[in-house]
């Protein structure tokens, strides 16, 4: 071996990264000894010890640590022999041989820029090449004084390329039109045919739908089916429509944040979304949701770039220039969707999502949404009326008579019960249509007497037009006492969903303040990882309602922006209109409006409630499955109405005053056409929704409207502390080029635009690679997902530099 035979890149940084980088690389975590092998001005300047330098150019001799991997003497070689790390004699005369040279160092082969221009290998034989690529065939051959195989039999030919574009063999009828084509362009023919079919998609696509993850299930656990399907066939779709390499990769990037985006590119950031994910009990939110942003982080990778990012989760990369702040950095053009990282059941798609209606759909849609426009006029214009039949009704009707109709269910825990079964679950209440309700009451359930004033005990009130007695005298009444693992279960009653109005007033008590999330009540489906439908919660005092399909990116939800008071007697009211938007939750507190904040306000997709047709539900009173519920809390009464009531019968129904006869109490109770109007308005909310529930639905990505926060995380943690120390703004990498460019947008359609320049030394290597590999079982790089320090080099360096290059050019 001769010095001018050494390449770094080739030879020598391989040994280095591969026996040496562990202690003396780029992670300054694991170097104990100051020593960084990875860089020239490092490597030889003097060592911390002050006994020389680890390589001195063109002297073996002085080079420190050339002599300690040469060594002998177990204390004293390097890699240590604890190390189960050696560098073999070959080896030890390549770097003898380098360090003669100079000890040049160059930068990573996969780091330096692509050539702008990468001439053709000069050849002897220059009639034999049919493509420019054919060129550095010929040259290898040449330089090996070997010749060219003959030209392929035409029916080897055949089931040659027509397995390298499909993936299948020749039809019989394929073979026998090839047979009989003699024509000049019979190849040309059959190519065009095979990139002209539906399975040269199919099979160019299974490369990087490896790389992306795809899979039809889950993958934790129960691994229930996903609803990922429509992403492979776009991709499928794209190959072959022969979507330009940059556009791939920027629908699947950042298709949301282009322009006005088509349904296909906003399905194509999928990509994104095609995480293993969880539906196990007692999972954590955000432990999952960072996990999910890991997933993409690393996805991007390995997938785009050629670079394996899991190490930089933890510490700085071990063998390549990536530190930990850059994995967060980078992370931080991920972060910012609204998702909590798990999933419930297949149907109960993670959000965000889009619904991918067929033609036949979207014409039965469209049709739904013309009637329930036709519904919202023919309400309004009812309402309009109603002024006029008021006064008439007011002048009919006695000032003293109060109606409040569409009582669904009332509940005082007054009276005590009798036991008639034991249930291990929740005191469960039946209500029967004959009006004799049934109860069959959980007998460890705690009922207590309790001081209750007399603002909170009206009562009387029923469903069909039955006069309120007022408020009863104050003193001493039972109320349940929860302990937050057992409830008041009503069997019966009909879910709320999208289009259902409904109010729910409760008598309470909070004895003793939660700071987590707690249950008062809630008419759900789902599991403890997640439920669906509507609850009331309280935090911190301050009480919740909200409204869910997936919590939080498909849902509405209003919040008090002060807490209730603490350790008093409240009558808390939640109401719902029916109309979709979070404006349409209402909270009320002793018969007042409760000053809100929308928590969130998305345009729901399909039912919240995904069991609410078909049949009445579960409402559960201060206890949820595996949930935290109203621990401490006391609750005296319980009424449920189907309708949204208006704020004079919630002033009324909390302090017994008089019923102010109020134009909007009359629309909504008294008069039959507003009231008729109000119900076909809500059938067809329904209908509409019925007609999403037909739809497909993916995850993809949304952005929120405010990025979220991003932070290093020690040692890669969801819950490690951070500060504003630990917080990163978006950005690539701060040692490979290209850096990211200021004038671009710091947001997943900037980072596309990154990632697609003409000068990236990554992308179009990577890309050009796995083709390669798509036609000759492996890439010219052996090592498709790690171009890194630890990868492997390309067989053919130049070869892949000009397939890039041309890549490039020719869109």
């Amino acid at each position: 071996m001769t010095a001018d035979e050494v390449d770094f890149n080739r030879d020598i940084r391989p040994i280095l990264s591969d026996r040496c980088f562990l202690c003396h690389g780029p992670d300054e975590g694991s170097n104990d000894s100051g020593l960084r092998l990875d860089s020239f001005s490092e490597a030889t300047a003097e060592l911390p010890s002050g006994e020389g330098n680890a390589f001195v150019p063109g002297d073996p001799e002085a080079s420190i640590a050339l002599q300690r991997i040469l060594s002998d003497d177990e204390s004293l070689v390097m890699p240590p022999s604890d190390t189960n790390l050696e560098v073999s004699e070959a080896e030890k005369q390549l770097l003898r041989a380098w360090v003669e040279q100079g000890a040049e160092y160059k930068t990573h082969w996969a780091f330096e820029p692509l050539p702008a221009v990468v001439p053709l290998p000069k050849v002897t034989d220059t009639d034999w090449s049919s493509s420019p690529m054919d060129a550095f065939i010929l040259a290898k051959l040449e330089k090996e004084s070997l010749k060219p195989s003959v030209e392929a039999e035409r029916w080897r030919w055949l089931r040659r390329v027509t397995f390298d574009l499909t993936g299948l063999p020749p039809t019989r009828d394929e073979i026998k039109a090839f047979k009989h084509d003699q024509s000049e362009v019979a190849y040309e023919t059959v190519v065009g045919r095979l990139l002209q079919s539906k399975h040269f998609g199919e099979h160019m696509a299974v490369a990087w739908l490896d790389a992306a993850r795809y899979a039809d299930s889950y993958g934790y656990q129960s691994d229930r089916m996903n609803t990922q399907w429509p992403y492979r066939d776009w991709v499928i779709r794209a190959f072959n429509e022969n979507l330009p390499y940059d556009q791939f990769l920027t629908w699947q990037l950042a298709g949301d944040l282009l322009p006005t985006p088509t349904r296909d590119q906003r399905l194509a950031t999928a990509f994104n979304r095609l995480h293993r994910l969880s539906n196990e009990g007692g999972s954590v939110f955000e432990e999952s949701r960072i996990e999910n942003v890991a997933d993409r982080v690393h996805t991007f990778g390995t997938a785009v770039l050629g670079l394996t990012l899991e190490c930089s989760r933890c510490h700085d990369h071990k063998y390549d220039p990536i530190t930990q702040r850059d994995y967060y950095s980078l992370s931080a053009f991920f972060n910012s969707i609204d998702e909590n990282g798990l999933y419930i059941t297949t149907q109960n798609v993670p959000s965000p999502t889009m619904l991918l209606p067929t033609p036949d759909q979207e014409a039965a849609l469209a049709t739904a949404r013309r009637q329930l426009k036709e519904a919202e006029n023919a309400y309004a214009l009812a309402v309009k009326d109603a002024k006029l039949r008021l006064q008439a009704w007011q002048d009919a009707s006695p000032s003293t008579e109060t109606i409040i109709p569409d009582l669904r269910l009332s509940l005082d825990f007054d009276t005590p019960y009798k036991n008639s079964k034991e249930d291990s679950e929740k005191e469960t209440y039946y209500p029967s249509p004959d009006g004799k309700d049934q109860v069959d009451p959980w007998p460890l359930i705690e009922v207590q007497e309790c001081e209750i004033p007399r603002l909170f005990t009206s009562a009387g009130v029923t469903s069909a037009g039955v006069t309120s007695t007022g408020a009863t005298s104050a003193g001493a009444r039972k109320a349940i006492l929860l302990d937050g693992d057992r409830g008041i279960l009503a069997v019966g009653i009909e879910r709320f969903d999208r289009w259902t109005p409904f109010s729910v007033v409760i008598t309470l008590r909070e004895t003793k303040r939660i700071s987590h999330r707690a249950a008062i009540a809630h008419h759900t489906a789902g599991s403890d990882v997640g439920y669906c439908g509507w609850d009331l919660t309280i935090a911190g005092g301050h009480v919740a309602s909200r409204l869910y399909r997936i919590w939080p990116g498909n849902a509405i939800g209003v919040r008090t922006t002060e807490p209730i008071p603490e350790d008093e007697w409240h009558q808390l009211a939640a109401t719902y209109d029916g109309s979709s938007k979070a404006s349409g939750l209402r909270l009320f507190l002793d018969g007042k409006p409760l000053a809100t904040e929308i928590v969130r306000d998305q345009t729901l997709l399909k039912r919240a409630n995904e069991k609410s047709t078909g049949g009445g539900g579960e409402f559960v009173l201060g206890q949820r499955y595996r949930g935290r519920g109203f621990a401490g809390g006391l609750i005296d009464d319980l009424r449920i109405y189907t309708r949204d009531l208006s704020d004079s019968e919630l002033h009324h129904l909390a302090t017994g005053a008089p019923l102010e006869r109020t134009q909007s109490y009359f629309d909504s109770a008294i008069d039959e056409k507003c009231r008729a109007a109000a119900k076909a308005l809500q059938v067809a909310r329904e209908a509409v929704v019925l007609v999403e529930e037909t739809m497909d639905e993916i995850p993809i990505m949304k952005e929120l409207d405010q990025p979220r926060p991003t932070h290093l995380l020690a040692r890669g943690q969801y819950d490690a502390p951070t500060s504003d120390e630990t917080l990163v703004l978006r950005d690539t990498f701060g040692n490979i080029r290209p850096a990211f460019p200021d004038d671009i947008p710091r947001d997943r359609l900037g980072l596309a635009q990154w990632v697609t320049r003409p000068d990236h030394p990554l992308t179009a290597r990577v890309a050009v690679n796995r083709l390669w590999a798509n036609f000759f079982g492996d890439g010219l790089v052996r090592t498709p997902e790690n171009f890194g320090l630890q990868g492997d080099s390309p067989t053919h360096p130049k070869l892949l530099d000009w397939l890039s290059r041309d890549f490039i050019e020719h869109d």
